[in-house]
């Protein structure tokens, strides 16, 4: 049976919530059979509650968006909405996380894996027909055939008498 390292001194002040988690033998010393998408599935609930535990609020906040994505070979491929590019931006530069979710879904998945983040094809609902449109978006009109709405003057207190019942009180 193999003995875990010592850590060195600069290792022990870290906070226990910047460590990763224990990693069994099994894991770091082989590669075990690819994860299933339905134990990527199984595991997500977890990666998401130990990562906003232990890598703080703010990531966790993040890595909640994005989505079991599927595997490709040993990745574990997340993917993020479209809309949420700094969320992508963020959760795919960072090496700490990463590095940590490697290591996590290794243990729990008993496999090696690596993690990978990207957008999303289409958002969980679908495209919004309203905001999704084909070819080119349609031209400004020219501002010479632009016509000039009617000018109604809104008086405030009127407004306010005929739609509330309102009255003016007149000060001495």
């Amino acid at each position: 049976r193999k003995t875990a390292p010592v850590a060195p001194p600069s290792a022990v002040d870290l906070p226990a919530s910047t460590d990763p988690p224990p990693a069994s033998d099994s894991a770091q010393d082989t590669a075990g059979p690819s994860p299933t998408l339905a134990e990527f599935d199984r595991i997500w609930p977890r990666l998401v509650a130990d990562v906003s535990n232990d890598l703080g609020k703010r990531l966790g906040a993040m890595f909640r968006e994005a989505m079991p994505g599927g595997i490709e070979d040993s990745t574990l491929v997340f993917t993020v909405p479209a809309g949420f590019e700094f969320h992508l931006q963020q959760l795919s530069s960072d090496p700490e996380l990463h590095r940590y979710l490697a290591e996590l879904a290794g243990r729990l998945l008993d496999s090696r894996v690596e993690v990978s983040f990207r957008a999303a094809e289409h958002s969980v609902s679908g495209p919004d027909p309203a905001t999704t449109r084909e070819g080119p978006p349609d031209p400004l009109p020219d501002k010479e055939t632009l016509v000039e709405a009617p000018a109604t003057i809104l008086d405030p207190v009127t407004l306010l008498q005929d739609t509330l019942g309102a009255r003016v009180v007149e000060e001495d």
